[in-house]
């Protein structure tokens, strides 16, 4: 892996990458690896060897349905027979972007590409909350960074530039203090945090800066996003 795991003014970045089988399905992201797995793996193989190096890895848009451009087909997942994944996905804005994309609406599509956030669909959900509740496995969302340059005479434009998709979806993790400048902490604490579903989701509605939420019940404090609830008070 070449890109540099370090701190960017107030940015921590965290290196991973996304892994597919021979057929180009099954995507999914491993993250906490020192070094990419051998090439040709099929699904049972990288979800098993990431957490045996102690990785962290997540099922990539599992339920991808699009057919509006041939060369970009669906890349679901097929492999549910697979155990051993930390994470799924319930929405991915390029997927749902890609969804939404007809040939009647392509030119609004391209111009306002945060026009199509509705959020997971009643069948991702109720997937997503099946995982979790059975295998206690982290459900997100998440966006896909691609920015497209497309060129056709002296038109010239980039399709989901970085800042829109910035814009776009935020997972928060909800931290009990701040992190560390050296980025081994912060990484170590990154996956911590996300193996016990300390998050949140933010669509561009607004911004959500500084947002909790925390339920009080008798003794108890229940806090948005976390697994182990049952904290006295």
């Amino acid at each position: 892996m070449t890109a540099k795991k370090d701190f960017y003014g107030k940015t921590a970045v965290i290196v991973g990458y996304e892994i597919e089988d021979s057929s180009d399905e099954n995507h999914y992201l491993a993250f906490g690896l020192d070094e990419e797995l051998p090439k040709g793996l099929e699904a049972p193989e990288y979800v098993s060897r990431v957490r045996e190096h102690g990785g962290l890895g997540i099922i990539a848009h599992p339920d991808e349905i699009r057919n509006a451009i041939p060369q970009y087909p669906s890349y679901p997942w097929k492999a549910w027979g697979v155990d051993g994944f930390d994470g799924i996905e319930i929405w991915n804005h390029m997927s749902a972007w890609m969804e939404l994309l007809k040939k009647k609406n392509v030119i609004k599509m391209i111009f306002t590409p945060r026009r199509g956030l509705r959020g997971p669909t009643d069948k991702s959900l109720k997937s997503g909350m099946s995982f979790y509740q059975l295998r206690n496995v982290l459900v997100l969302v998440r966006r896909t960074f691609h920015a497209h340059a497309f060129r056709k005479g002296p038109i010239k434009l980039i399709i989901f530039p970085y800042k829109v998709q910035f814009r776009s979806i935020r997972t928060h993790l909800l931290l009990d203090e701040d992190l560390s400048r050296d980025i081994i902490s912060p990484r170590a604490k990154f996956y911590r945090q996300l193996r016990g579903a300390d998050i949140r989701f933010k669509l561009s509605l607004g911004d959500a800066s500084g947002f909790k939420f925390q339920v009080h019940s008798n003794d108890k404090i229940i806090f948005i996003g976390r697994r182990n609830n049952l904290i006295r008070k």
